[in-house]
């Protein structure tokens, strides 16, 4: 998978680091609408995609389905809660109370029917996100610019977010 920042702008790059099989997002924004979030294609119809989050100061790690800054679904981990976006706004009575600063998400599509895990001991145990969704409306058709719901990642807030150990598995 090759990850690109969805509406780059000249210092994008400057947010991002390197570690050993990690890379580092520093915060830009407080939404995913106006983070420059990173992405890549899915290549398939049902998939299930999962990453490691590592919370630094005051931020907040998103995984996403992202079509534009106006048509996304995902969930935010800010180490006090699990946040769930929806089609571009935080839907704060679907926030669920998670504390930790190392968290493993999970989004699966299942043919646009979208649900989210997420575990605090490295994938060994998981609990269902009570929130789920259906983004067959994401689309060209209703936002135009012919592009495609992608994954997406972004750092949020004040501080940066680590991110590791990237899976993607057809269904």
């Amino acid at each position: 998978m090759q990850w690109a920042f969805h509406d780059p702008r000249p210092d994008e790059m400057d947010r991002v680091s390197y570690g050993e099989n990690s890379l580092t997002l520093a915060a830009s924004g407080d939404s995913p609408a106006n983070s420059s979030p990173l992405t890549c294609i899915a290549m398939d119809q049902a998939y299930q995609v999962e990453m490691n989050f590592e919370i630094e100061g005051d931020a907040e790690g998103a995984f996403l389905l992202y079509y534009n800054p106006k048509a996304l679904v995902g969930i935010g981990f800010t180490g006090e809660k699990a946040k769930t976006y929806q089609y571009a706004t935080t839907e704060e009575w679907a926030s669920v109370p998670l504390e930790g600063k190392k968290v493993r998400g999970r989004i699966t599509n299942d043919r646009n029917v979208i649900t989210y895990h997420y575990s605090v001991d490295g994938g060994q145990t998981w609990r269902l996100h009570p929130t789920r969704m259906e983004v067959s409306g994401l689309n060209h058709n209703v936002f135009g610019g012919f592009l495609s719901l992608k994954v997406g990642i972004c750092s949020l807030g004040e501080g940066s977010v680590t991110l590791s150990d990237f899976t993607y598995q057809a269904l």
